[in-house]
Protein backbone atom coordinates (compact mmCIF):
# COMPACT_ATOMS: atom_id res chain seq x y z
CA UNK A 1 0.00 0.00 0.00
CA UNK A 2 1.33 3.41 -0.90
CA UNK A 3 0.03 6.29 1.16
CA UNK A 4 -2.88 6.28 3.56
CA UNK A 5 -3.73 3.89 6.30
CA UNK A 6 -5.05 0.36 5.81
CA UNK A 7 -8.80 0.08 6.39
CA UNK A 8 -10.67 -2.05 8.88
CA UNK A 9 -14.33 -2.67 9.50
CA UNK A 10 -15.02 -2.69 13.24
CA UNK A 11 -17.98 -4.79 14.40
CA UNK A 12 -19.75 -3.71 17.61
CA UNK A 13 -22.13 -6.44 18.76
CA UNK A 14 -25.39 -5.93 20.67
CA UNK A 15 -25.06 -8.22 23.70
CA UNK A 16 -28.82 -8.34 24.36
CA UNK A 17 -29.56 -9.47 20.81
CA UNK A 18 -26.73 -12.02 21.01
CA UNK A 19 -28.25 -13.46 24.20
CA UNK A 20 -31.72 -13.54 22.61
CA UNK A 21 -30.36 -15.68 19.76
CA UNK A 22 -28.21 -17.81 22.08
CA UNK A 23 -24.95 -16.66 20.52
CA UNK A 24 -21.62 -15.59 22.02
CA UNK A 25 -19.19 -12.98 20.72
CA UNK A 26 -16.61 -15.75 20.21
CA UNK A 27 -19.03 -17.74 18.04
CA UNK A 28 -19.77 -14.68 15.90
CA UNK A 29 -16.06 -13.91 15.56
CA UNK A 30 -15.39 -17.49 14.47
CA UNK A 31 -18.11 -17.35 11.82
CA UNK A 32 -16.83 -14.03 10.48
CA UNK A 33 -13.28 -15.36 10.34
CA UNK A 34 -14.29 -18.50 8.45
CA UNK A 35 -16.49 -16.49 6.05
CA UNK A 36 -13.67 -14.03 5.29
CA UNK A 37 -11.39 -16.50 3.52
CA UNK A 38 -10.34 -17.29 0.00
CA UNK A 39 -8.96 -20.65 -1.06
CA UNK A 40 -7.83 -22.49 -4.17
CA UNK A 41 -10.39 -25.21 -4.86
CA UNK A 42 -8.83 -26.74 -7.91
CA UNK A 43 -7.95 -26.18 -11.52
CA UNK A 44 -8.91 -27.32 -14.99
CA UNK A 45 -7.24 -27.39 -18.38
CA UNK A 46 -8.66 -26.11 -21.64
CA UNK A 47 -7.04 -25.26 -24.98
CA UNK A 48 -3.60 -26.13 -23.64
CA UNK A 49 -4.00 -23.66 -20.72
CA UNK A 50 -4.55 -24.24 -17.01
CA UNK A 51 -7.14 -22.24 -15.09
CA UNK A 52 -7.10 -22.02 -11.28
CA UNK A 53 -10.40 -21.82 -9.45
CA UNK A 54 -10.76 -19.86 -6.20
CA UNK A 55 -13.71 -19.85 -3.80
CA UNK A 56 -14.64 -17.21 -1.27
CA UNK A 57 -13.80 -13.55 -1.03
CA UNK A 58 -12.53 -11.01 1.44
CA UNK A 59 -14.95 -8.48 2.87
CA UNK A 60 -14.42 -5.00 1.48
CA UNK A 61 -17.61 -3.20 2.56
CA UNK A 62 -19.77 -3.20 5.70
CA UNK A 63 -22.72 -4.29 3.53
CA UNK A 64 -20.84 -7.54 2.75
CA UNK A 65 -20.55 -8.31 6.45
CA UNK A 66 -24.24 -7.76 7.19
CA UNK A 67 -25.15 -10.72 4.93
CA UNK A 68 -23.00 -13.27 6.82
CA UNK A 69 -24.88 -16.03 8.64
CA UNK A 70 -23.42 -16.14 12.16
CA UNK A 71 -25.72 -18.78 13.68
CA UNK A 72 -29.05 -20.58 13.63
CA UNK A 73 -31.95 -19.94 16.02
CA UNK A 74 -35.23 -21.89 15.96
CA UNK A 75 -34.27 -23.37 12.59
CA UNK A 76 -33.73 -19.95 10.98
CA UNK A 77 -30.44 -18.31 10.00
CA UNK A 78 -29.18 -15.44 12.15
CA UNK A 79 -27.38 -12.80 10.10
CA UNK A 80 -24.76 -10.43 11.45
CA UNK A 81 -27.16 -7.54 10.81
CA UNK A 82 -29.50 -9.15 13.38
CA UNK A 83 -26.96 -8.96 16.23
CA UNK A 84 -24.79 -5.97 15.37
CA UNK A 85 -25.11 -2.61 17.10
CA UNK A 86 -22.95 -0.81 14.54
CA UNK A 87 -20.31 -1.35 11.86
CA UNK A 88 -17.53 1.24 11.66
CA UNK A 89 -15.52 1.50 8.45
CA UNK A 90 -12.30 3.42 9.01
CA UNK A 91 -8.53 3.31 9.37
CA UNK A 92 -6.84 0.33 10.96
CA UNK A 93 -6.16 0.84 14.65
CA UNK A 94 -2.51 1.48 15.37
CA UNK A 95 -0.88 -1.54 17.01
CA UNK A 96 2.69 -0.28 17.26
CA UNK A 97 4.57 2.98 17.48
CA UNK A 98 8.23 3.71 16.81
CA UNK A 99 10.29 5.83 19.16
CA UNK A 100 13.91 6.93 19.13
CA UNK A 101 15.53 6.99 22.56
CA UNK A 102 18.37 9.47 22.96
CA UNK A 103 20.99 8.62 25.62
CA UNK A 104 21.85 10.86 28.53
CA UNK A 105 23.96 13.79 27.39
CA UNK A 106 27.36 13.25 29.04
CA UNK A 107 28.41 16.90 29.43
CA UNK A 108 25.08 18.38 30.48
CA UNK A 109 23.76 15.36 32.37
CA UNK A 110 20.32 15.88 30.89
CA UNK A 111 17.99 12.90 31.26
CA UNK A 112 17.35 10.61 28.33
CA UNK A 113 14.47 11.63 26.04
CA UNK A 114 12.20 9.73 23.72
CA UNK A 115 11.08 11.11 20.34
CA UNK A 116 8.52 9.82 17.84
CA UNK A 117 10.16 8.07 14.91
CA UNK A 118 9.19 6.89 11.44
CA UNK A 119 10.54 3.76 9.81
CA UNK A 120 10.74 3.72 6.02
CA UNK A 121 11.12 0.38 4.29
CA UNK A 122 12.08 0.10 0.64
CA UNK A 123 12.24 -2.88 -1.68
CA UNK A 124 14.19 -2.94 -4.93
CA UNK A 125 12.56 -4.51 -7.96
CA UNK A 126 14.59 -6.74 -10.21
CA UNK A 127 16.17 -4.77 -13.02
CA UNK A 128 16.19 -1.41 -11.24
CA UNK A 129 19.25 0.52 -10.15
CA UNK A 130 19.52 0.59 -6.33
CA UNK A 131 21.81 3.63 -6.40
CA UNK A 132 19.30 5.73 -8.33
CA UNK A 133 16.48 4.61 -6.05
CA UNK A 134 18.42 5.49 -2.89
CA UNK A 135 19.37 8.91 -4.31
CA UNK A 136 15.72 9.67 -5.11
CA UNK A 137 14.63 8.58 -1.64
CA UNK A 138 17.22 10.85 -0.02
CA UNK A 139 16.09 13.74 -2.24
CA UNK A 140 12.48 13.18 -1.16
CA UNK A 141 13.40 12.97 2.53
CA UNK A 142 15.45 16.17 2.27
CA UNK A 143 12.56 17.96 0.54
CA UNK A 144 10.33 17.11 3.52
CA UNK A 145 12.71 18.57 6.12
CA UNK A 146 11.22 21.55 7.91
CA UNK A 147 7.77 20.74 6.56
CA UNK A 148 6.96 17.15 7.57
CA UNK A 149 10.27 16.15 9.12
CA UNK A 150 12.24 18.16 11.69
CA UNK A 151 15.35 20.08 10.62
CA UNK A 152 18.26 18.10 12.10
Amino acid sequence: MIGGQPRQIRVVLDTQRLAAYGLTPAAVAGQLQSANTRADVGSFARDNREFKVEAGKFFTRPEDLQQVVVGVHSGRPVYLRDVVEKLEDGPLSRTAMSCLRMPVAVRTRRPARSYPAVTITLAKRKGTNATIISERVLEKVNSLRGYVLPMT
